[in-house]
């Protein structure tokens, strides 16, 4: 029977033949230029997209080019549908791993079951009355510019 020794995981160098970085012998060179460039050009799109596209007052022929426009101008938020389905995945998948817990205790199966889900619960539906309150807000806000807007037109008149 052999022992492995110091020789069968070292090289002459001391460094570890049986690395858990398989990137270990790599140079940071190349990577670190092609993220540089990859910073730079992000940035001078995102700002020609911003300046040239999403804070223009234009509207375009193409349906698509419109809903992009709103999309990347927050008009409309996707976080709701998205908080109403992770609710609903949170919970089922509560409610299932709780009655895996019978075997455990009873008790744990009802404590699980019962305050997991009214947590959950509590959670997003704090999650969802923020982004309600921002909607109600926005709303008035438009609503005022929109008297504002028609007032200033009365008075020039």
């Amino acid at each position: 029977m052999r022992i492995t020794g110091y020789d069968d995981y070292y090289d002459d160098y001391g460094s570890n033949l049986i690395s858990s970085n398989p990137f270990e012998s790599m140079s940071a060179g190349p990577s670190l230029t092609f993220g540089t460039v990859a910073l730079i050009l992000a940035l001078i799109i995102s700002l020609v997209a911003y300046f040239g596209f999403v804070k223009s007052g234009k509207t375009y022929a193409q349906k698509f080019v419109n809903w992009l426009k709103e999309f990347l101008n927050f008009k409309r938020i996707f976080i709701e549908n998205l908080l109403k389905f992770g609710y609903l995945f949170v919970a089922v998948y509560i409610t299932i791993y709780s009655f895996g817990l019978i075997k455990l205790s009873f008790w744990a199966f009802l404590l699980v079951l019962i305050v997991g889900n009214i947590i959950a619960r509590l959670i997003f539906e704090f999650s969802l009355m923020m982004i309600m309150i921002w909607k109600n807000t926005s709303e008035v806000s438009s609503d005022l510019n929109k008297i504002v807007n028609k007032d200033k037109e009365e008075k020039t008149n």
